[in-house]
């Protein structure tokens, strides 16, 4: 342990030396470029690394140098996700489109894109809330925000619940997406009014791709447990969308709360009187 310690501490010094290398870079190909650059910052990856892997998605994951700039619309492409967000920038993850992001495949979502990525960019997170709002419409799918305390079978019951559309078609399940997470920790390092306008803006854009008859189902880590509940207020009671995001607590009390809740999260009905069929299966 004291020599990952040390090769992480080594890490990090690196890290920092490159990144100001790549903004110094940066600030001259910005001043010697005539037209005005875009909005949006890449980067190629030079190495990774991580020194617990199931630590939360972290800026510092990545050793990054500049690769030019480019605006929100190359983003809106399947494969550009979340990877964290900070109080200053949004980073995003270029993973190759034919992934499996299903939580049957796996189970975390961070350690995943942080192996499979070939490139990372971030985005000034201001800019990255208006330009969300001035160019993703809202969600056309429903999203539900599965979280439990420990051993109270929510990573089963996400399995199972994967298990019922193996094809994706109506039903995906994602296990501990990294963006709810980076909301976690950000919701007590910057304010509410803040905290309520990335929200808004960091969940449009992951289910920018979610279909009008699909439910993406978001399997999240305990600690967001709260916090994740205190998002669902913000939207909800605003239905901005016109769409209801469900937060479901696997932990309440009650005779068979994991039936109850598979049986609430097989039957979600949408706007136009489509349902989907699938059911709990019976003994």
């Amino acid at each position: 342990m004291p020599l990952q310690l040390l090769l992480y501490a080594l890490y990090r010094m690196i890290r920092a030396i490159v990144l100001l290398e790549s903004d110094l870079f940066t600030l001259v190909r910005k001043l010697s470029q005539q037209q005005q650059v875009g909005d949006v910052e890449f980067f190629n990856v030079i190495t990774r690394y991580r020194l617990d892997a199931t630590d939360i998605a972290q800026e510092y994951d990545f050793l990054l140098f500049n690769d030019g700039f480019g605006t929100m619309q190359e983003l809106k492409d399947v494969s550009w996700m979340i990877y964290t967000i900070t109080d200053r920038y949004v980073y995003f993850v270029r993973i190759p489109s034919d992934t499996l992001l299903s939580i049957n495949h796996a189970t975390r979502l961070t350690p995943l894109l942080h192996t499979c990525c070939d490139r990372v960019a971030r985005m000034d997170i201001n800019i990255f809330v208006d330009e969300v709002r001035a160019t993703i419409p809202p969600m056309k799918g429903r999203v539900v925000m599965l979280h439990s305390s420990p051993c109270c079978g929510g990573s089963m019951l996400a399995r199972m619940l994967s298990s019922t559309d193996p094809e994706q078609q109506r039903l995906i399940v994602h296990g501990e997406p990294p963006v709810l997470s980076a909301l976690a920790v950000l919701v007590n390092t910057v304010s509410i009014e803040t905290i309520r306008s990335i929200t808004y803006a960091a969940l449009r854009f992951a289910v920018q791709h979610i279909e009008r008859d699909q439910v993406l189902v978001m399997k999240t880590r305990t600690m967001q447990k709260y916090c994740c509940l205190w998002n669902f207020g913000i939207l909800t009671s605003s239905q901005r969308d016109g769409r209801v995001v469900k937060a479901l607590d696997l932990s309440s009390n009650g005779p068979n709360p994991m039936q109850d809740y598979a049986e609430i999260l097989l039957s979600v009905e949408f706007r136009d009187s489509d349902k989907f069929a699938a059911r709990w299966p019976s003994g």
